[in-house]
């Protein structure tokens, strides 16, 4: 699973972040936005993506988290084999950091949709070749 943690206030609860979980849901990727305080109940809103269509939604998140108008102050992010990142708003605007994190995002999603199958044939077949 991929998450996001989006932090309104340096020394807010996490129970008060907004959050975004991304995982694969068959041949697909599911996306959840909760939203940490929405009047005073969470909400949660889930779309279904292909997994070509996750490097346009990671990409326009970044876009909106540049331009929102009442900023979250600081963006966490927690990919799978990844220590977890804390950026700022300033520190998103770094084209390489952009381009880093959209790496990671495609490489994880990528990840949940290879074919790691290996006939036993093939793997007998090489050992005793070699033996």
């Amino acid at each position: 699973m991929i998450s996001i943690r989006m932090i309104r206030e340096v020394n807010s609860g996490p129970h008060e972040d907004d959050r975004i979980h991304i995982t694969r849901v068959d041949n697909n990727i599911e996306v959840s936005y909760i939203d940490g305080n929405q009047m005073g109940k969470k909400t949660t809103q889930n779309i279904i993506l292909t997994h070509t269509a996750l490097s346009t939604y990671i990409k326009n998140l970044g876009l909106m988290f540049l331009y929102d108008v009442e900023p979250f102050v600081q963006i966490q992010f927690n990919f799978p084999g990844f220590p977890c990142f804390l950026a700022t708003r300033k520190s998103l605007k770094n084209e390489e950091l952009q381009d880093t994190l959209m790496d990671i995002a495609n490489m994880v999603s990528e990840s949940w949709f290879a074919d790691y199958s290996c006939s036993c044939n093939d793997f007998n077949d090489k050992f005793e070749s070699h033996y």
